[in-house]
């Protein structure tokens, strides 16, 4: 997470700390040695880190601060490419969340920080821990494809079937910054949003930390994996090659999202998929020379194998 000083927070510590020097201390210190370790980013322009250079801090994190004013330009350049930000205003600041576009930034108090446990890696909770594995994978493919030198570090925590209300109810009352990751369990494009995604809305609600519920677009994890990386992963499986045209042509007509790619799809469901979705794609499914099943003959066929567990565990 990015976190930057309001102006009027850096005004306050210019004029001898306000007062209240033991809050900024503490919050200033936690968030500084959060930069340093990695967990967070704190930006700081080079005029106000002259402020923080006090007794108050320790070494380190005064050493931190003004290494964050030297590196501030290539910090500030950083963050035009960052969609998530805290802006830190004095104590007793009302929480706010603004989202302008795909980005999201927070107002909080500085206060609303002073916990030994806010500023800590930022807890991310999943159905299955392997889904934040791959988010990960695909953020620091990301951080790398933009020559950024930053790491993603999260605090991983399960919350697959009935956990996912009380593994947010836990964090809550540790007070972190949470994000959650679930699978929509959308079977088409105007199917209802799963229970676990409910579960998750209704937990967080009303919780004053920056918090975010990251709903997938699409039905689990595995869908969000294209057709080329199965057929990599997949390559000597003659059973996946065979069916590699269907793959292909399901990717491109936009049913690849909504397949059970888990424990497989048979053309009986995927037949009723075309017809709940029917608004939204009026052509049957291309079902492939491999099914042998008929339209009176609902038995499972293999359109779509089971591909999902083994493709996330590679």
């Amino acid at each position: 997470m990015l976190f930057r000083l309001d102006k009027s927070l850096s005004a306050l510590l210019c004029q001898s700390w306000s007062g209240q020097s033991a809050l900024y201390a503490r919050v200033l210190e936690r968030l500084l040695i959060a930069h340093a370790d990695g967990l967070h980013l704190f930006l700081i322009d080079p005029d106000i880190a002259k402020s923080l250079d006090c007794e108050l801090l320790s070494d380190r994190a005064r050493a931190t601060a003004r290494r964050i004013a030297l590196e501030f330009p290539t910090l500030a350049s950083i963050t035009t490419t960052i969609t998530r930000s805290i802006a830190v205003f004095p104590n007793g600041w009302p929480t706010t969340k603004q989202s302008l576009g795909p980005k999201i930034h927070w107002e909080v108090g500085i206060n609303l920080l002073d916990n030994a446990t806010t500023l800590r890696e930022s807890a991310a909770i999943a159905e299955d821990t392997t889904d934040l594995d791959i988010i990960a994978l695909i953020a620091q493919g990301l951080l790398k494809k933009g020559d950024h030198r930053m790491r993603v570090k999260m605090e991983r925590h399960h919350g697959g079937g009935d956990r996912i209300n009380s593994s947010i109810w836990e964090r809550r009352l540790d007070k972190r910054l949470i994000v959650v990751l679930v699978d929509s369990d959308i079977e088409h494009p105007h199917d209802q949003l799963g229970e676990t995604c409910q579960k998750a809305h209704k937990a967080l609600n009303g919780y004053s930390l920056p918090n975010e519920l990251l709903v997938l677009p699409v039905r689990e994890i595995e869908n969000i994996i294209p057709v080329l990386a199965f057929k990599c992963l997949f390559e000597l499986d003659p059973n996946f090659q065979l069916r590699l045209n269907t793959y292909e042509a399901m990717f491109q007509n936009g049913f690849w999202k909504y397949l059970d790619l888990k424990d497989g799809s048979s053309c009986d469901q995927l037949r009723l998929v075309v017809q709940e979705g029917s608004a939204w794609c009026p052509q049957k499914v291309i079902l492939g020379s491999s099914c042998m099943c008929s339209d009176t003959e609902p038995r499972p066929c293999g359109s779509s194998r089971a591909v999902g567990n083994s493709a996330q565990e590679q």
